[in-house]
C-alpha cells in the first residue's frame, strides 16, 4: 500500500499533463482552423474589418470565445496577397504547469495567407 501512495502522485502528474498538453493542441488546432476560415473571408471580400471577421470566427468556433483578430494586412503584390492573424490565450488545467513555466496562461497566434479572389 506504501508503494501505491508513493507513486500515485507521479501518475496522476503524467495524467494531467497529457490530459493538459492534448487540450494545449487541440485550442491550436481550432486556431489554426479559425485563422484559415478568417483568411478565406478576407480573401473573399477586402473590406472586412478585424471585428467584422473575429465576430464570424467566435459564432464559427465557439470554444475560442477569447479569440482576437488583428487588422488583415495585404500586400502590395499581384496578385494581392491578404494576411489574417488570430490570436487566443489558453490556461493549463493543472497548477502543476505554473511551477514549471511561471505561470499558467499563454497566449496562441496563427497566421494565414491566402490570395485575394476577384
Amino acid at each position: 500500500m506504501i508503494e501505491f501512495a508513493l507513486v500515485l502522485p507521479v501518475i496522476l502528474l503524467l495524467v494531467l499533463g497529457t490530459i493538459d498538453f492534448g487540450m494545449l493542441f487541440l485550442t491550436k488546432s481550432q486556431l489554426e482552423a479559425a485563422s484559415e476560415a478568417g483568411a478565406r473571408q478576407f480573401a473573399l471580400n477586402t473590406a472586412l474589418t478585424a471585428s467584422q471577421i473575429q465576430t464570424s470566427l467566435v459564432g464559427e468556433f465557439p470554444a475560442l470565445s477569447n479569440l482576437t483578430v488583428d487588422n488583415p494586412v495585404t500586400s502590395g503584390s499581384n496578385p494581392s496577397v491578404g494576411t489574417v492573424t488570430v490570436h487566443a490565450d489558453y490556461t493549463f488545467l493543472s497548477p502543476v504547469i505554473e511551477a514549471f513555466f511561471g505561470h499558467r496562461t499563454i497566449t496562441l497566434t496563427s497566421s494565414t495567407s491566402m490570395v485575394e479572389e476577384q
